[in-house]
């Protein structure tokens, strides 16, 4: 059974379109997955005092339609059957209608932090409330093709404003900072995008981006991205638009 919660999209979780920026988005997504935590435990205070801690290494999201501003939405996540060292969670948006407009799904490692290691998922315990692992057209696991050439298009600063707990670039705010490289932010329509998260970016950090692009046998235009701090690759994503 999944966890579900509501959410009202406000004015400023929209762009000059109205339309809902992908990093809202992965902020609902991620933000019911905390409460989920909380709700049944262990929750992510809970595991930091048994020295545990989760890392989040991919997040895929399909965006079914455009989500406009005021929509009211209900959030659900819920654990997908993992093993192992990588524990997996899903996610879906619904609307009024009872629609999917969006669903995701994310996998992550639990770190030893007393240790200095990766543990077993199965440390967690009975964990928390399931579900089945939704269809996605994104990939969330890919590489970039070598066909496709990487270029720079510019560079990013780590502020303030950009960091967690961890003084780290929190990991909801990739998607938005790599749809500022594109070319025309407004040209087609997002259906797809996945990040896999490799390296943090610190605060004071500057990144370097590195974007190129093709077209999919299917006429998608998908865009992949590469960004760098110093010689280490920070992450590695792709975004898939609909003429």
């Amino acid at each position: 059974m999944s966890y579900s919660m509501h959410v009202s999209v406000l004015v400023h979780d929209t762009d000059a379109r109205h339309i809902a920026r992908p990093s809202a988005v992965w902020r609902w997504m991620q933000e019911a997955a905390n409460r989920q935590m909380k709700s049944e435990g262990p929750s992510y205070d809970e595991l930091m005092e048994r020295g545990l801690s989760f890392l989040l290494s991919r997040m895929c999201v399909d965006f079914v339609r455009p989500i406009m501003q005021y929509e009211e939405l209900t959030v659900e996540t819920f654990a997908l059957p993992s093993r192992g060292y990588s524990f997996e969670r899903g996610y879906r948006l619904i609307d009024e209608a009872g629609k999917t407009v969006a669903a995701g799904q994310s996998v992550w490692a639990l770190y030893d932090l007393n240790a200095g290691r990766l543990a077993r998922v199965e440390a967690l315990g009975d964990g928390y409330s399931g579900g089945e692992a939704p269809v996605l057209s994104a990939p969330i696991r890919f590489l970039i093709p070598d066909s496709v050439k990487l270029s720079p298009v510019g560079e990013r600063k780590i502020f303030w404003s950009d960091v967690d707990v961890n003084r780290h670039m929190n990991n909801t705010g990739y998607a938005n900072l790599l749809y500022d490289f594109l070319p025309d932010p407004a040209a087609g329509q997002l259906i797809g995008a996945s990040i896999n998260y490799r390296h943090e970016a610190k605060l004071g950090e500057t990144l370097t981006v590195l974007s190129g692009e093709e077209t999919t046998p299917e006429g998608i235009r998908r865009v992949w991205f590469r960004t760098l701090v110093g010689d280490e690759i920070n992450v590695e994503a792709m975004m898939d638009f609909r003429p």
